[in-house]
């Protein structure tokens, strides 16, 4: 939890380094430290960094059920709840998704937006508005995720790159038996304006 100005109960017996201390804090900061007698009663870490959530796909556990375990079940059961994404939905979960990483003590979060077409998907605008109403509270860093054959692509990949680019964003790309992986590769690394992110996937055979 976030700790407020002064001392409380949970900040008055702190392990730190194999001692016990008592720290004030004030504006969200450690303003005091000093050393008190006894066992600690809790530990204290700095807030936590987060580089890996899907916030558009976020609080749908109600209405999205697998048929399938793994990877690619969820993956079919999130394209069928793709209908129920509007403009209000994702903005309702995406802030929901944000209010809880805050209260749980996250500071700074990265999150995959799927971008595999044309035209730039609705849940990366929404993020990217939220980000912004939660600047100073929490920071919110968009990244793309397009499979290898759109990143690669040269009338696919070069768009999204630039958009990204623009939007200070990070470029995702998800490799899965590809063919073609080091040619598709040589095309990605020429137009991208924008750092690129291969991440592993879980449920997948390298």
């Amino acid at each position: 939890t976030r700790a407020g100005s002064g001392v409380t109960n949970g900040l008055a017996a702190l392990h730190l380094n194999g001692a016990t201390v008592a720290i004030t804090v004030a504006d969200g900061r450690i303003a005091s430290l000093s050393a008190v007698q006894g066992p600690a009663r809790a530990v204290v870490l700095p807030l936590v960094v987060e580089p890996h959530v899907h916030l558009d796909k976020t609080h749908t556990i109600h209405r999205c059920r697998a048929d399938k375990p793994g990877l690619f079940g969820a993956i079919e059961a999130m394209r069928r709840d793709f209908g129920n994404w509007s403009e209000a939905d994702l903005r309702a979960r995406i802030t929901r998704g944000m209010q809880d990483a805050y209260d749980n003590g996250v500071a700074a979060m990265r999150s995959h937006v799927d971008w595999n077409t044309q035209g730039v998907p609705l849940s990366w605008g929404v993020m990217g508005e939220v980000a912004q109403d939660w600047r100073g509270r929490l920071t919110l860093q968009r990244a793309s995720l397009s499979g290898l054959e759109v990143i690669g692509d040269p009338d696919l990949g070069p768009p999204i790159a630039a958009r990204v680019a623009a939007d200070g964003g990070v470029l995702g790309c998800f490799i899965y038996r590809h063919a073609d992986i080091p040619e598709r590769l040589e095309r990605v690394g020429h137009p991208v304006a924008a750092p690129l992110r291969v991440p592993r996937a879980e449920g997948t055979v390298p």
